[in-house]
C-alpha cells in the first residue's frame, strides 16, 4: 500500500477535521470553526503530522507539542480500515523525532485506562507506564511516557 506520511498542509485540513470529528468523542460535535480553532490553537511549538493513502484520502494523523524540555502527544487516530498496517507506529515516530528536534527528552501522553488496545499499542513503542492521574477535565487517566 502506498501511504505518504507529512506535516499538515492547507490540502489535508478537510480529512484531518473528518478523521478528528470520527474518532474522538470529544470532538464529535464540534463545527468547522471550532475544529479548526482546536487544529491551529496550540501556543507552544506544535505540529500535525497526516498519513494519506495513494488516493489522497487523510487515514491517520497525529499532533504533537512541547512544553520544555519534554514532548507530548495530544491525540493519534488512524482509519478503523486503515489500522494493523504499521501506520500508527510511524506516525508516533515521526511525532517523536520531532519532538527530539525540539530539544525533549521525554514524550508523555494519556490513555483512558479502559482503553487496552491503546495502552497496548504504547507500550510496545517502548512507553512506560507511569500510573494514573487526572486529565484536564478530571477524568482518570494512565500516564505513559518514554525517553526520546
Amino acid at each position: 500500500m502506498d501511504i505518504e506520511i507529512k506535516k499538515l498542509d492547507e490540502n489535508d485540513r478537510v480529512g484531518l477535521r473528518d478523521i478528528l470529528k470520527n474518532s474522538f468523542d470529544t470532538l464529535s460535535t464540534l463545527d468547522t470553526l471550532e475544529l479548526d480553532c482546536y487544529i491551529d490553537g496550540q501556543q507552544r511549538p506544535c505540529q500535525w503530522f497526516i498519513a494519506r493513502s495513494g488516493q489522497g484520502q487523510v487515514i491517520g494523523c497525529i499532533n504533537a507539542s512541547t512544553r520544555s524540555n519534554e514532548g507530548y502527544i495530544n491525540s493519534l487516530s488512524v482509519r478503523e480500515e486503515f489500522r494493523g498496517r504499521g501506520i500508527g507506529r510511524i506516525l508516533v515516530q515521526k511525532a517523536c523525532n520531532f519532538l527530539k528536534s525540539h530539544d525533549c527528552k521525554s514524550v508523555f501522553l494519556y490513555v483512558r485506562p479502559s482503553n487496552n488496545t491503546a495502552k497496548n499499542f504504547y507500550e510496545k513503542l517502548g512507553f512506560d507506564n507511569c500510573g494514573l492521574t487526572k486529565s484536564q477535565s478530571l477524568e482518570d487517566v494512565l500516564l505513559l511516557r518514554k525517553k526520546i
